[in-house]
């Protein structure tokens, strides 16, 4: 009986699959011949259309239609209902010598990706121009999503310095107001004159959902400055370390809530991008199995606890799960008991040190769907705090600001990390505690830092806040919610901001936001060529406060190199320069020319013997060990016969370097 089950069930899946469905009326139910012929005219129809919007000329030698359901991945109960019983259709052409075209459909109509590659193309000179391109885009997007120049607002492009292709980033408006959730990403290649991806993104599930703008209610009931006003009241930028290869820093930084449009209450996004409930304002590392070596030296260490002593305070902090192994791991700096559980069905696992037998890490799972969280945050902070006490170590614990988030079957709190009454981002306490208040997750973040060696900023937080809240970061969106799209105020990108001493607006890995329209240099005018200038900006390339006469400096140099941030340890290790101790001085032409070589994969180049010129430079033995920089560069066009090897470059020069090594 129970594989008659199994197997009507399946047959049934596969009937709902609309492919399917069709093969097998086509095959198996004669009474259904014209339902059949029906449906395939349909397909043959939106075939014949689709090849016809997107221009598809060549004759592929594969071709599939395939059916994708959306799931019931999403959490919220809205997108469920909204996808319930629907598809993605992929048509799909291939071919080994053309490449291969991918477009999705929803099974209402609604277009979602193109995607289109080939396996033969020769790199081109562009045929088509920035303008040209828009043009383009402005005539075929809304043949293809309905109402698209109507609804979407141009908000970013970029041009790819290795094959010049356009990067377009539109956004969705609703009331005139952005949709956090809702953007279309726009790939045009030049050289082919065509284009090669044209795809809806959104920040909720794996396939955008159509979702109509009668459920974007305009109800705002305070405007931008009163929530600038509740923005610097509950969650500002502020004066904080942050750590970077192994190095502190003092910059201002916020975890930027979302602000109720309607009622002023604050909001948190999920890991998601989801917003639910705000409540309110490590010694773990990767370990590594021990060698002998090191097995036979842990033998002779008094002060490691015995395994018999830590089982007994993981099986009091496990509650219930039974230890099913236990294994001893060592980092570079300390020894750890890694434990895992069992409980029935469930699963779960617990690090401790090994010398303290303080917690490090707890990660527990019951397999059960749990009850709903109906106490409140005092319990909650009270809970989570009794448990930090009584297993981990309290040092640089700040109690007194918890951030605590409520789920529907947990609450998760977090106790930041503060040093010298600053706090350190990104580091602390995670506690979190399911419906029956216990404690099922615990992970301690606190990075081995000399922090008296970060720097004061002269940046004041007054004026931190206000590059934020002036920028167009700060801004009034629609966000998806468990119920539905709702009005917040908050960042459009999702960012949380980071401003240094350069008064710059970065994210909080360092990424500089909005970065093209803050590249201004008031000499402009007297560039030998503006025009080279204005491309590079183009491809986000240059710098942000400097004048194209200004020298520039090492520091800056990898900035144009597209070393936002710059990272000690990468640079060291791929260009073989010490940038802690450099970055403040002005470069020379021939570090220049030969960072340009390096970055551009030619360096494996200067190691030829037997090929090079003797008379390319003046005086080109004096170069020493940059001459076969230089002759590189001299035969990929960088550079010309005239050069200056010791003299420090402008960054007029430096952009000018840079351009020769893209055009």
């Amino acid at each position: 009986m129970k594989n008659k089950k199994l197997i009507l069930g399946m047959s049934l899946i596969l009937l709902l699959n609309p492919v399917f469905a069709a093969k097998k009326m086509t095959m198996e139910n004669s009474s259904n011949t014209e339902v059949s012929e029906d449906r395939d005219e349909k397909a043959k129809s939106k075939v014949e259309e689709i090849k016809k919007l997107f221009n598809i000329t060549e004759k592929y030698e594969e071709f599939n239609i395939l059916t994708e359901g959306y799931g019931n991945s999403y959490e919220s109960e809205f997108l469920k209902n909204l996808t319930k019983d629907k598809y993605v259709t992929q048509y799909r052409w291939m071919d080994e010598k053309i490449g291969g075209i991918d477009i999705n459909y929803d099974s209402d109509g609604n277009f979602i990706s193109y995607n289109k590659w080939s396996n033969d193309e020769e790199k081109k000179e562009a045929k088509a121009s920035f303008e040209d391109v828009e043009k383009k885009i402005k005539e075929f997007l809304p043949k293809v999503i309905k109402d698209f120049d109507k609804k979407y607002k141009l908000e970013n492009y970029e041009v790819d310095k290795n094959d010049g292709s356009y990067d377009f980033v539109y956004r969705r408006y609703i009331n005139d107001i952005p949709s956090f959730d809702k953007t279309v990403n726009i790939s045009y290649s030049p050289s082919v004159d065509e284009f090669r991806s044209i795809v809806k993104l959104s920040n909720y599930g794996y396939y955008p959902v159509n979702i109509d703008d009668s459920q974007f209610k305009n109800d705002a009931k305070i405007d931008l400055e009163a929530a600038k006003k509740i923005f610097l009241e509950k969650f500002p930028l502020t004066l904080s370390y942050r750590v970077r290869d192994g190095k502190a820093e003092k910059v201002y930084y916020s975890e930027v809530l979302n602000i109720d449009a309607a009622t002023g209450k604050v909001i948190r996004n999920t890991s998601d991008f989801q917003a639910v409930e705000y409540a309110k304002s490590a010694d773990s590392a990767a370990p590594t199995n021990l060698t002998e070596v090191e097995l036979k030296k842990i033998k002779d260490l008094k002060d490691l606890k015995s395994k018999k002593k830590a089982e007994k305070i993981i099986k009091e902090i496990a509650g219930g799960y039974e230890i099913a192994n236990i294994n001893l791991y060592s980092d570079k700096d300390d020894y750890f008991y890694s434990t895992e559980l069992k409980k029935g069905e469930g699963y779960g696992n617990i690090t401790v040190n090994a010398r303290t037998l303080k917690l490090v890490s707890l990660h527990l799972n019951s397999q059960d769907e749990g009850k709903k969280v109906n106490f409140d945050e005092k319990d909650v902070v009270k809970i989570a705090r009794d448990f930090v006490e009584k297993y981990s170590i309290k040092d640089e614990v700040n109690f007194e600001k918890p951030v605590v988030t409520k789920y529907d079957k947990t609450f998760e709190v977090i106790f930041p990390r503060y040093v010298n009454n600053l706090p350190v981002i990104g580091e602390g306490i995670t506690v979190t505690i399911n419906g029956d208040k216990k404690v099922v997750g615990f992970d301690r973040r606190f990075t081995k830092v000399d922090f008296s060696t970060a720097k004061d900023i002269s940046l004041t937080k007054e004026k931190a806040n206000e590059i934020y809240l002036n920028s167009n970061e700060f801004v009034l969106k629609y966000q998806m919610t468990k119920d539905g799209p709702k009005l917040f105020y908050g960042s459009i990108n999702g960012i949380n901001p980071l401003i240094k001493g350069d008064k710059i607006l970065r994210d909080s890995n360092g990424n500089i936001i909005n970065f093209k329209e803050q590249i201004k240099y008031e000499d402009l005018d007297k560039a030998r060529d503006k025009g080279k200038i204005n491309k590079l900006k183009e491809m986000n390339i240059g710098l942000i406060g400097k004048n194209l006469s200004d020298k520039i400096n090492y520091g800056d140099f990898f900035t144009l190199l597209g070393v936002r941030d710059l990272n000690y340890k990468f640079i060291k290790s791929n260009y073989k320069i010490d940038i802690e101790n450099l970055k403040a001085k002005n470069i020379t032409e021939k570090d220049a020319v030969k960072l340009l070589v390096i970055d551009n994969s030619l360096e494996k180049f200067t190691k030829a013997k037997n090929i090079f010129k003797d008379d390319i430079f003046k005086n080109q033995k004096s170069l020493g060990d940059y001459e076969k920089y230089y002759i590189v560069a001299h035969g990929f066009g960088y550079v010309d016969e005239n050069i200056n090897p010791n003299s420090e470059i402008t960054v007029e020069d430096a952009l000018y370097l840079i351009y020769n090594t893209i055009y």
